[in-house]
């Protein structure tokens, strides 16, 4: 170059485009069929979904996304509850007695009344004005009748009536009949029950009467 001097040669930066790879069907699949994959990628995250937490106890998680598991959790179906008025009580006889006559009655009819035999017990659950004489008795309590008829394929029912209760500490236990569940809550709950049944988006109406 002119005046002996020679310039210094510039780099060229170069720039690297990173294209990420199209995964195939076959891919997929791959993924399914090893058992040692994750098998909800969209669920490494650092809070994951009950689901994938439990399978993968102690696995850390590195982005936050969403979760499959969690979109399902938050579509859980809403039913509407109507009450059956009074107080009812959870009786518990022996195996062998029969069933109560006093519970055939058109009063018992009118509300809510379920028999259940096992090979340990005879279990009751009536209006306290008709529990059984000599019978063990807990009560009372109020009974919520989840709407039907709901189809026997429908998931998540019961869960997101237990659940909320659960969550908020109030016993409860569920007597399930060919149309619908029936929600049993200590009377003492009640009013909370109620409010958080609404919370979780079902809709609560009148006290439920008899149709004749």
């Amino acid at each position: 170059m002119p005046g002996g001097w020679l310039s210094p040669r510039r780099s060229r930066a170069r720039t690297i485009s990173r294209i990420p790879p199209v995964r195939t069907h076959d891919d997929e699949a791959r993924d399914h069929a090893l058992p040692w994959r994750h098998p909800h990628p969209r669920c490494r995250l650092m809070a994951p979904c009950h689901t994938c937490s439990a399978r993968y106890r102690g696995v850390r998680f590195e982005m936050p996304s969403a979760c499959s598991h969690r979109d399902a959790q938050m579509r859980t179906p809403t039913v509407e509850l109507s009450s059956f008025p009074g107080a009812y009580v959870i009786a518990r006889l022996p195996s062998g007695d029969p069933f109560p006559a006093d519970l055939l009655t058109t009063q018992a009819i009118e509300g809510f009344v379920s028999f259940t035999r096992t090979p340990q017990e005879v279990s009751v659950v009536c209006p306290a004005e008709l529990a059984p004489a000599g019978a063990e008795i807990d009560g009372p309590w109020m009974a919520l009748y989840a709407s039907g008829p709901i189809p026997f394929g429908l998931t998540g029912v019961v869960a997101s009536l237990v659940g909320p209760l659960s969550a908020a500490g109030s016993p409860v236990f569920v007597v399930s009949t060919f149309d619908g569940d029936v929600l049993m809550v200590p009377a003492s709950h009640g009013d909370r029950a109620r409010e958080i049944l609404t919370s979780a988006g079902h809709t609560l109406i009148q006290d439920r009467r008899s149709t004749r």
